[in-house]
């Protein structure tokens, strides 16, 4: 598998996991607001070290 598209399904799990989470969070809390600000806040302070975690595990795996 391409280091490309290995990242891109990495970031892909992740996100849809960290959507989840914190939409779960937000109906516990009882957050007001869109759902859409929480979930783009964790995935913009996520994306470096889930690119970095992602290469990692590639180089680990592949080679």
């Amino acid at each position: 598998m391409s280091r490309n598209v290995f990242i891109f399904l990495f970031h892909l799990g992740v996100a849809g996991l960290a959507g989840l989470s914190v939409h779960v969070l937000a109906d516990i809390v009882g957050w007001p607001g869109p759902r859409w600000l929480p979930i783009a806040m964790v995935a913009l302070l996520a994306a470096g070290p889930v690119d970095h975690c992602a290469s990692i595990i590639h180089r680990r795996m592949f080679g």
